[in-house]
């Protein structure tokens, strides 16, 4: 596919503007926005070679397919590679003949403590250092200590007045304010409206357990080949637990963690993308990077570990344009699972009760916690927009504990979890 095939949108033009002229840009674009343009054209049309940075090897593989189908230079190196695709991969980066490379955090680390990156920048004339998914360099960084590290390899590029790109869908004010802290760039913000006109959003509050697989079972009664659904789970064991009882069921299920072996988890992928697994329970380690268009539903069983994590995984639906549904099934014993986060993260478990209790548009609280301006105040595609149920009969009814309304709930949850009565 020729780049001249590409009518650029908005926050693309916008963020090309910036780079051309020497700038280095944070750029906060819809999922399935085409993000990837954004250092993809200087690469192949300003002949800008480019590093980009990416934290999962599915990220990097898909990456390259698609720049390999646009007549991309492209060059990837991650562990899943053999010994003799690596060597060949390092023999082109060193030729020059190679206008991208994909690489993770943790190869970037190592090729800087033993120099090699730094040949790399000296006999090479690098245009643009991009950090895809650039979120996850504050929401990763616990587990992923090179993403503690990249702060010196970005002063240096940066002290080389090379532009820096930094990617996602989801940026929210409290990461790009860490972000500026930690890095020195004179950067310019990026973003637009969060889109997904054709994306539902629902959130549905559960008696208990029983309750909610009842639930998912209506949910998934139609799903078909090649129509999927993806179910988030917490854990890997609850990935497992869903899965055996949905095949229990009749239902063609399986898991992804990342517990399982490199080769399964290759396979399990590829069948996805293949359209032969309609039903996937899965934890986040799967998503980034795989992109299927026929997702109809995402459901999150239980809650997500913040409104980052739960708006890039439910953007994994309706990317092919058709209606899709994004459905968050919770029970009053979820919110037990938010202890396990930090007092230092206290905005963020308030943020996820406040969109679980929402009495105003979903998407209009997504926007104002990312801090994106839009002017539309009601998506018109939520339930409390439309104030429409997906459910019928008893399995639409609230629970007893639900009594007392959305307020008297918040209150008692934030007791549960020790941060007082819910006064901001």
């Amino acid at each position: 596919m020729e780049f001249s095939n590409f009518i650029l949108r908005p926050g693309q033009e916008e963020v090309l503007s910036n780079l051309r002229g020497g700038k280095s840009v944070f750029a906060c674009l819809p999922t399935g926005y085409g993000k990837s343009l954004c250092y993809e054209i200087p690469a192949h049309l300003w002949k800008w070679k480019t590093i980009v940075i990416a934290p999962l090897k599915a990220l990097l593989d898909s990456q390259y397919q698609l720049m390999v189908e646009r007549g991309v230079m492209a060059v990837i190196i991650h562990s899943g590679l053999s010994a003799n695709e690596r060597k060949k991969s390092m023999q082109t980066l060193e030729s020059g003949e190679w206008e991208i490379l994909s690489i993770s955090p943790e190869l970037l680390e190592h090729w800087w403590k033993n120099k090699i990156l730094e040949h790399l920048l000296r006999k090479h004339k690098v245009g643009l250092f991009v950090l895809d998914e650039v979120h996850c360099a504050v929401e990763w960084k616990k587990f992923r200590s090179s993403y503690l590290l990249i702060d010196g390899i970005i002063k240096e590029i940066i002290a080389q007045k090379i532009p820096v790109l930094g990617l996602s869908a989801t940026l929210e004010a409290a990461a790009i304010m860490e972000l500026k802290e930690r890095w020195p760039i004179n950067f310019s913000l990026v973003q637009i409206p969060l889109g997904r006109s054709n994306l539902y959003l629902h959130v549905k509050a559960c008696e208990n357990r029983n309750h909610k697989l009842l639930i998912l079972l209506f949910l998934l009664k139609n799903i078909q080949s090649p129509k999927a659904a993806i179910i988030y789970c917490a854990s890997r064991e609850e990935t497992e637990l869903l899965a055996s009882f949905l095949t229990s069921c009749g239902l063609p299920a399986c898991v992804f963690h990342a517990g399982l072996p490199e080769i399964r988890k290759m396979e399990r992928v590829q069948q996805f993308l293949n359209g032969y697994l309609p039903i996937l329970c899965a934890t986040t380690a799967f998503g980034m990077g795989v992109h299927y268009p026929f997702v109809e539903k995402v459901i999150h069983w239980g809650l997500p570990s913040g409104l980052t994590e739960y708006w890039q995984q439910a953007g994994r639906a309706g990317r092919s344009g058709d209606a899709a549904e994004s459905i968050l099934l919770w029970s009053r014993s979820d919110i037990l699972s938010l202890r396990a986060l930090k007092v230092e993260e206290q905005g963020k478990i308030r943020a996820i009760l406040r969109y679980l209790l929402a009495k105003k548009c979903r998407k209009s609280l997504l926007t104002e916690y990312f801090c994106i301006q839009d002017e539309q105040e009601n998506c018109g595609n939520c339930d409390v927009c439309l104030k429409r149920e997906l459910l019928p009969g008893k399995l639409f009814s609230e629970p007893v504990w639900w009594e007392g309304g959305a307020q008297y709930a918040e209150k008692n949850f934030l007791n549960l979890l020790g941060f007082g009565d819910g006064s901001a």
